[in-house]
């Protein structure tokens, strides 16, 4: 069996529990089968089968498994055993047995370990992190006396006690149901328990609201939890947010939500905090002795919500039930919670939040803009995109998120080594020790004419050793977050977001109350380290470097100040950037502005264009984005309907007559309405392809692109997720197409790696053995044969019955006696 090499491939989920059943999400992504062997192998069996029995078992039945060849099953859904898993109460290991057979024979067994956890555990952010919805409870016992309770606070402030959603259209009237739930949770009294650590990411237990009302005690996650069930009982749009080791709750003040069930974007909560849409609270402040107010954990989550780095994702409990997560439902988990109760009596009044406006901004008469001309649309595109407010890094950048800064005092030198590609090394202030130096500084400063400050940051920049101005400790948890965040987002988006910004503009706004710090020259750098122990290492990015483009545009927007020197090519010198011209470029420019100033600083951390090159392309390129017609429709007339191309739909029933096998070059399973969006992407037909996860898309995306290729045509294929790209390019390569693909994500998207992919590609010699005609006339003949069989049996005779119904007649009736 060794030498067969027949290989099972498959991706499956590595945790779940009861609210993966009831939800009916899938365990199994993906099954493969691969045969590298020289025999071809027919009438396969593949069982499923698992130890404890969590599933029901399974056999995929496979006519014909040929040399050098895959299968990829489509149909992967298995059953899971809902009484095994609700009786689970602590986690055991599982695994999920693959076995391969033909007849007698073995060839292939795989072997998958799978996590089952307790009915009341959450699986974490790294799994399906919308889950999270199945437990919160709006129908919890609990919450139905929390918000009976919140409904006499209402009363007892002046209030309406109705608790109505939405109804009034007032956000500070959802604020005020907001803060008397508050209030009302307050008076159970709860005691915190510590969570596990890292339980964003590896998950915990929960207790539910009844639980919790029962035992007194309560993680974070519970609290937010807690107030999420009665959030959403009482009408309203919920949020759970994740930061670093920590949960707390928000809540939409409109009937409104996120653009999907799970964000990974802090900053889109926080405009939405600022424009008074989303209130969000500390919830473990109501375990507070005495409760905190409700403004003081208004004013907590807001804090935590003001911090990137530690900002881990949001879930929309809303989206999640819109994508059929429905609350976990055990009798169990509720817990013995009785109405009566007695708890001590905490005196907590309904706090109102006046900093909350009364009606909403839509509701408030405001000028609504009128976006009737194409000018207008594209105008109202470039200031969605264009971000200049001082929430932008690119202009108002603060210490608040991960950043180190470097004690360098010639950035220019600096500037030159990183153009020559010279690596770094990144040490704290402490290896300096100028206070405990045996040398006289000031002896120093008259010997050599430098102080021994400069002396020593010359010396280790000369060895490569940048100083950054913070501890040790401090400085390796810098460089462990910025290397993961710059790693993360090349494997999710293709996009380096890691520079070294060389200067900073001190500037003000017009009422100059306050000073504000804007990049200068960013260069893009990597940050790497061969093992866990070896150090991190800096070094230059093949990504060009740059002169921050939000600034120049926000100079000359607000300011009315062009600098054209600094938006095309940079000035140069024999190493890289001439960054002493540069600078002085922008000196001048400023020198007659009080309270502007150029200063040296160099800071490493993250930053992002990605919005800024769109909008830089609608400003410049406007007139070629409407040479497609989808975009020239959004532009000129989105309200009319949309006329496409033309060219109809294929009739997913009549391609057999109309395509010939010698046109068709689809290399992947396809059934008809995959062909006939295959074909329709080929006439250049504009159409958008739906289905839910496990139904073929990126398989047919992947004939597409074959097709396209067969008939002389070029295709780009962009995803917003990197992992889409690599799952169409790994079907590519397999069927043959590899040599034909261009990677330009990930870590592929370097100039160097591009090349590389361009040489190879170049000295491929596609020779094909296969005489293509000889074949795709078989294919046509078996075609007509299997179609005129179906037609014949279709057809119907005299006597109004087809040869199809005359057979299940006769099936139905063969128990009876023939007639004489």
């Amino acid at each position: 069996m060794q030498d067969k090499k027949i290989e099972i491939v498959t991706a499956v989920i590595p945790k779940l529990n009861l609210a993966f059943q009831q939800n009916s999400l899938p365990l199994i992504t993906e099954i493969e089968l691969r045969n590298s062997s020289p025999q071809s192998f027919r009438d396969l069996e593949l069982v499923l089968t698992s130890t404890p029995g969590f599933l029901v078992e399974r056999t995929w039945f496979i006519d014909k498994l040929a040399v050098d060849t895959q299968v990829i099953l489509e149909d992967i859904r298995i059953e899971l055993n809902a009484e095994f898993l609700r009786a689970i109460h602590e986690s055991l290991q599982g695994e999920m047995t693959f076995t391969l057979r033909s007849g007698a024979e073995l060839l292939a067994v795989k072997i998958n370990k799978v996590e089952l956890l307790a009915k009341d555990e959450w699986v974490g952010t790294r799994i399906l992190p919308e889950i999270l919805a199945a437990f919160v409870q709006p129908n919890d016992a609990a919450v139905q006396a929390i918000l009976r309770d919140a409904s006499k606070m209402l009363e007892a402030s002046g209030q309406l006690a109705s608790i109505e959603g939405y109804q009034s259209k007032s956000p500070r009237r959802v604020a005020i149901i907001i803060s008397a739930l508050w209030s009302a949770v307050c008076k159970l009294d709860l005691s915190y328990t510590t969570p596990p650590a890292s339980f964003e990411e590896e998950g915990q237990r929960v207790r539910l609201p009844s639980k919790i009302a029962e035992t007194r005690l309560a993680t974070c996650l519970d609290t937010s939890l807690l107030f999420a069930s009665c959030l959403e009982q009482s009408g309203l749009n919920v949020l759970v947010i994740f930061t670093k080791g920590h949960a707390f709750t928000g809540c939409w003040l409109n009937d409104d939500d996120l653009s999907s069930a799970v964000i990974y974007d802090a900053q889109a909560l926080r405009k939405r905090c600022q424009l008074n849409e989303l209130i969000v609270f500390e919830t473990t402040l109501c375990t507070n002795k005495p409760p905190a107010k409700f403004s003081l954990a208004k004013q907590e989550a807001e804090d935590h919500l003001n911090n990137d780095a530690e900002f881990v994702l949001a879930i929309d409990i809303k989206r999640a039930r819109s994508a059929r997560i429905k609350p976990l439902s055990d009798i169990e988990l509720a817990g013995g919670y009785q109405a009566n109760i007695v708890v001590d009596e905490i005196e907590l009044p309904v706090e109102i939040i006046i900093d909350i406006p009364e009606q909403s901004f839509d509701a408030n008469n405001a000028p609504e803009i009128i976006l009737d001309t194409p000018e207008a649309r594209i105008e109202n595109w470039k200031r969605q995109l264009l971000d200049l407010t001082m929430r932008n890094r690119l202009l108002n950048f603060t210490s608040r998120t991960r950043a180190i800064e470097i004690n360098c005092l010639d950035i220019a030198s600096l500037e030159d080594m990183l153009a020559d590609n010279h690596k770094f090394k990144i040490i704290s202030i402490d290896t300096l020790n100028v206070d405990s130096d045996p040398r006289s500084e000031h002896l120093h400063l008259q010997q050599h004419q430098e102080n021994l400050l400069t002396e020593q940051l010359q010396r280790h920049l000369s060895k490569k050793e940048l100083i950054a101005n913070t501890d040790s400790k401090k400085l390796t948890t810098d460089l462990l977050e910025l290397y993961r965040s710059a790693k993360e987002s090349v494997q999710e988006s293709g996009v380096n977001i890691l520079y070294i910004a060389l200067g900073f503009l001190d500037w003000t706004n017009k009422d100059a109350q306050r000073i504000y710090r804007a990049p200068l020259i960013l260069i893009p750098i990597e940050i790497t380290r061969k093992s866990v122990n070896s150090g991190f290492q800096l070094q230059a990015h093949e990504d060009e470097p740059r002169f921050n483009p939000t600034l120049l545009e926000m100079l000359k927007q607000n300011f009315a100040l062009e600098i054209p020197e600094l938006e095309g090519n940079l000035p140069t010198d024999e190493h890289g950037l001439d960054v002493k011209k540069i600078l002085n470029i922008l000196c001048i420019k400023i020198k007659d502005i009080v309270g502007w100033e150029v200063e040296e600083s160099v800071v490493v951390s993250t930053f992002s264009f990605a919005k800024y090159l769109m909008w830089n392309d609608l400003c410049e390129r406007v007139d070629a984005l409407k040479e497609s017609a989808v975009v020239k429709h959004l532009i000129e007339s989105p309200r009319d309907m949309y006329a496409g191309t033309g060219i109809e739909f294929p009739n997913p029933r009549q391609l057999d007559a109309s395509r010939h096998p010698r046109d068709t070059f689809i290399p992947l399973l396809a059934d008809s309405s995959q062909i006939a969006a295959v074909y329709a992407a080929e006439a250049g037909k504009d159409f958008v392809l739906i289905g839910p996860p496990g139904t073929g898309k990126s398989q047919t995306i992947a004939n597409m692109i074959s097709q396209l290729l067969a008939t002389g045509k070029t295709v780009l294929f962009v995803s917003e997720k990197t992992a889409a790209l690599e799952v169409v390019y790994r079907r590519l390569h397999l069927v043959g197409l590899g040599e034909h693909c261009l990677e330009l994500h990930s870590a592929k998207a370097k100039k160097s790696d591009v090349i590389a992919q361009l040489g190879k590609a170049w000295g491929v010699v596609d020779i094909s053995g296969l005489n293509w005609e000889k074949e795709a006339e078989r294919l046509a003949q078996v075609r007509s044969d299997l179609n005129k069989y179906v037609d014949r049996l279709h057809h119907r005779y005299p006597n109004g019955l087809t040869p199809h119904q005359a057979m299940g007649v006769v099936i139905k009736y063969s128990d009876v006696q023939a007639s004489r």
